[in-house]
């Protein structure tokens, strides 16, 4: 790799064995492998030569003499000889006043001076003498004046001198220039990084030929042909880099930029961390103001370490490089310099991101501006979906603000932050936001945000002295229906009237729900917000209709989640699902799931992750349930779901109890749900599907009690709807189970009463009403069941009205539509993964041929063997058979790969394949 530069070397070494003497200055930025290059050639010329060595060092350079005694300390001189120099190094440096070295160094005496060059003397006379100085930049003034002599005095002798030095030495270049270069026989070789085919020999030292040329071009471009980083970098490359994914740099290439730059010199040192500090900001005006330096240094500087291959750009190589020189840097220096950049880049009127993050790094907060730019730096962070970034500048700001107003508005912003993380630690800011509230002190979005939270976590009575309190207060610019409304849908247990005695304002306290003078709301925008809220109500109070729905949709197309937050998203997404249109709420749940900036928040994720389960459910795909629930629940444990539990909790049991699997449904009933729970709508769904576990276990009993316990909330709430929880149904069920007829069928005809004409709850409670009768009328209730049931997209539901269908028509003693009804809600019930129902069909006898292929609500999937897929393993059985890769279709279909391979080993089985390829041959597996 160095040929050329060795073959120079030998050239000058031949002249010096033939009695001329010699100098070559071997120059170069950082770890461009000049240290190599000097030991390589020693090695070489080692058994024809005296070779000593010395490696100057910063933290010696003030030590007199340490070069020169490091060159000795390697010979063995005659004993007088070694007597005599030893008592001329330690027996005093600056012994005579003679001129010193250029730079204004101490002087050396004339004695040493003579004395030092004996002893190199008496070496070559026997064989050629090679001296080695790496690093001369460090080296100490008197051994500098030393070699100095000797050089000038060594063109007649076999003496040759190897100079390493870094070029960014002005100082020691100068010296050299006006002392040493300009001699005869001195010779300057100047060593750059590796181009691409020294690149290529390099890695060929690691692997094979055809493997080194594949990852010149990706190593080059990370290390710039920096030799030492080069080799940090091919000695982590791992096997499967050698076959398919490229290098990326780790802890030995780190510790390879730190060595690159620990011979480097203060100055140059203090430009690497300047241009680590600045990051994207950087500039070489920027540069110069952080250090202090001049525009010349600042611009030799960068040059220097762009030719080390370390910048390229003005910017670290890569990331780990700049993380690297960031880590090696004294917390106390990276604060500084951190603060420092804070306030240049302020000055110029930086953007707020840029300005923030240094301010964050600093751990400042002390200019009078600092706490609105981190707070405004917070604020974009989130838009970005980068909650951690915004967490640390709001808690920083926290920590700093002083003036009443703005600590409010951070505490507001940070609680908000925190909950889109984590809601239980945003728990904490809450007694400090109520405060705030009832001082005035916070705007009306933050009202609004404060208030989810407080609901959130359960706290109603700090809810309901916010609402009495913002009732008892005239003129507040806050839209009172809008609360109320919101609080009464998601927590009907809650009520103004009961509202506990409120703090009293202080005197001259600002109306609470101030408005907010910059605009500014992390909580979202009040109109999205009214129509999101007044949607929902509409549904869950006045049961579904198309205006209603028709402005949920609207809310879905036109809210922006960065800005307007993911809450009335959701809320509109549940009114899709209450207003019996769950295709429409899957589409909404996919879509906002695929929202970068959703993504970059736990809580909303888990949100619209859990909201999708319950579309799912409702659609009877259940293990596609599970598996959604379960990875919300993984993003947000149960307990941080506080006051909301009850709807991870009521997918988990019901979806769970579905597909027959008791014991793992039974697991959620061990987690502690709070009182708080029972308040919500979510408590009315967690009552149902508790219920129905206990009856799919053989306990009617206790069954009963929480269907009845559910109606109950509901009465109660005046809030009495069945397309909410058909509790009815539910109860007259579990009263069918211990032969209460009559008072089930009572129960299902008053439901019957309160339903639409054309609701999914009314195909439900008709086969409820069919199943408490006798079987001659049960039929046509079944068959209108069946179409009410085909046209909402609940298959399970749609399986089981089949499966009585069956039942009814086995009674009548009619075998071939029964055998029809039952062969179609197995199949319905396979794709469901309804086991429990699947037995139930099978008990009552074989299924025939004849059944209809396409029941209602069923037309979209193909017939044959892939009746038995579910929807889930359908979507990745068509994509694999298009030849998509399992991370393909793991992206495609926002799963996990281990998702893709777990349907597509159950699909595998169920379509008894041994192969990938195989599926290719299923028919109907081309279809989008």
């Amino acid at each position: 790799m160095r040929g050329p530069q060795l073959q120079l070397l030998r050239e000058q070494f031949e002249r010096c064995t033939q009695g001329r003497g010699g100098v070559v200055v071997v120059s170069g930025a950082p770890a461009t492998g000049k240290t190599a290059l000097l030991r390589a050639f020693g090695e070489d010329v080692a058994p024809a030569a005296h070779v000593v060595t010395a490696i100057a060092s910063r933290v010696e350079q003030a030590l007199p003499m340490g070069v020169i005694d490091q060159l000795l300390a390697g010979v063995a001189l005659p004993a007088d000889r070694a007597d005599a120099t030893d008592r001329l190094l330690f027996g005093g440096v600056l012994d005579a006043p003679q001129s010193g070295p250029p730079d204004g160094a101490p002087p050396v005496s004339p004695a040493l001076l003579r004395g030092v060059h004996a002893a190199f003397r008496t070496l070559c006379a026997e064989r050629p003498l090679v001296i080695v100085v790496d690093d001369l930049q460090f080296i100490d003034p008197p051994s500098l004046s030393c070699l100095l002599y000797l050089i000038r005095r060594a063109r007649s002798q076999r003496i040759l001198v190897l100079i390493g030095e870094c070029t960014h030495n002005s100082r020691l270049r100068r010296l050299l220039q006006s002392e040493i270069l300009h001699l005869p026989n001195v010779r300057q070789l100047r060593l750059g990084t590796l181009p691409a085919p020294g690149v290529t020999a390099l890695l060929e030292q690691r692997m094979d030929a055809e493997t080194a040329e594949r990852l010149t071009a990706q190593c080059l471009a990370i290390t710039g042909g920096n030799p030492l980083l080069l080799r940090a970098l091919a000695e982590e490359l791992p096997g499967d880099a050698l076959t398919g994914d490229g290098p990326v740099p780790g802890e030995t290439y780190r510790r390879a930029v730190a060595g690159c730059l620990l011979r480097a010199e203060s100055s140059l040192l203090d430009i690497a961390h300047a241009v680590a500090v600045l990051g994207a900001a950087t500039s070489v005006p920027l540069v110069g103001e952080v250090v202090a330096a001049d525009h010349q240094s600042v611009i030799t500087g960068i040059d220097i370490l762009t030719e080390s291959g370390l910048l390229d750009a003005g910017r670290f190589r890569h990331d780990a490089a700049e993380h690297a020189v960031l880590d090696g840097m004294p917390i106390e220096l990276r604060t500084r310099l951190h603060r420092r950049a804070a306030d240049i880049l302020h000055a110029a009127g930086a953007p707020t991101p840029v300005v923030a993050r240094h301010l964050a790094a600093g751990r400042e907060t002390g200019p009078v501006w600092a706490c609105g730019v981190l707070l405004d730096g917070a604020r974009l962070a989130l838009l970005d979906g980068d909650s951690a970034t915004a967490i640390g500048y709001l808690r920083l700001a926290h920590d700093g603000a002083e003036e009443p107003r703005q600590r409010a508005e951070i505490t507001a912003a940070l609680a908000e932050a925190q909950w889109r993380v984590n809601p239980s630690a945003a728990k904490r800011y809450l007694p400090q936001l109520c405060a705030a509230a009832h001082a005035g002190l916070l705007s009306a979005g933050e009202v609004t945000c404060l208030l989810a939270h407080l609901l959130w976590q359960g706290q109603y009575a700090d809810a309901l002295r916010i609402l009495a309190d913002l009732h008892s207060r005239p003129g507040v610019a806050i839209d009172l229906e809008l609360l109320t409304k919101y609080s009464g849908t998601l927590a009907p247990g809650l009520s103004i009237e009961a509202a506990p005695d409120r703090p009293e304002a202080p005197a001259g306290a600002a109306q609470p729900g101030r408005a907010d003078p910059s605009g500014r709301r992390l909580g979202g925008r009040q109109g999205v917000w009214h129509r999101a809220v007044d949607v929902l109500s509409r549904v869950v109070l006045d049961g579904p209709d198309p205006g209603a729905l028709s402005e949920a949709q609207q809310v879905l197309h036109g809210v922006r989640p960065a800005v307007d937050g993911v809450l009335p998203a959701v809320y509109a997404v549940m009114a899709l699902l209450y207003g019996d249109r769950p295709d429409l709420a899957a589409d909404a749940c996919d879509l906002l799931l695929k929202d970068d900036r959703v993504r970059g928040h736990p809580t909303w994720r888990a949100m619209i992750g859990v909201a999708r389960a319950g579309v799912s459910t409702r659609l009877g795909d259940l293990p596609e349930a599970v598996e959604r629930a379960a990875a919300a629940l993984a993003l947000l444990p149960v307990a941080d779901w506080a006051a909301a539990a009850g709807a991870p909790l009521a997918v988990m049991i019901r979806a769970n109890t579905g597909m027959g699997m008791i014991d793992a449904a039974s697991l959620y009933l061990d987690h502690p749900v709070p009182d708080a729970v029972f308040a919500t709508v979510f408590g009315l769904e967690y009552l149902s599907a508790r219920g129905h576990l206990h009856l799919a276990a053989g306990r009617p009993g206790p069954a009963l009690d929480d269907f009845r316990a559910c109606g109950r909330l509901m009465q109660g709430w005046s809030l009495d709807r069945p397309d909410l929880v058909p509790w009815r149904t539910d109860a007259a069920e579990a009263l069918l189970t211990i032969g209460e007829r009559e008072e089930a069928l009572a129960l299902a005809e008053e439901q019957l009463a309160l339903t639409g004409p054309a609701t999914r709850t009314r195909g439900i409670t008709l086969c409820t009403v069919a199943a408490a009768g006798p079987p001659q009328p049960g039929e046509a209730l079944l068959r209108e069941a069946i179409g009410l049931l085909g046209k909402s997209g609940d298959r399970l539901s749609l399986a089981r009205a089949y499966a009585d269908l069956g039942a009814t028509y086995q009674e009548l003693d009619q075998p071939g539509p029964a055998r029809r009804a039952a062969t179609s809600a197995l199949r319905l019930a396979n794709r469901c993964g309804a086991r429990p129902l699947e037995l139930r069909i099978a008990a009552m006898g074989p299924a025939g041929d004849r059944a209809d292929p396409h029941p209602p609500g069923d037309t979209a999937r193909p017939s044959g063997p892939l009746d038995r897929l579910t929807d889930a393993e359908l979507r990745v059985a068509v994509l694999a058979a298009k030849g998509h890769t399992n991370l393909q279709i793991a992206r495609r279909l926002f799963v996990t790969v281990s998702t893709v391979e777990q349907h597509l080993t159950r699909v595998y089985r169920k379509l008894q394949l041994g192969r990938r390829s195989q599926l290719r041959g299923v028919a109907g597996l081309d279809i989008e």
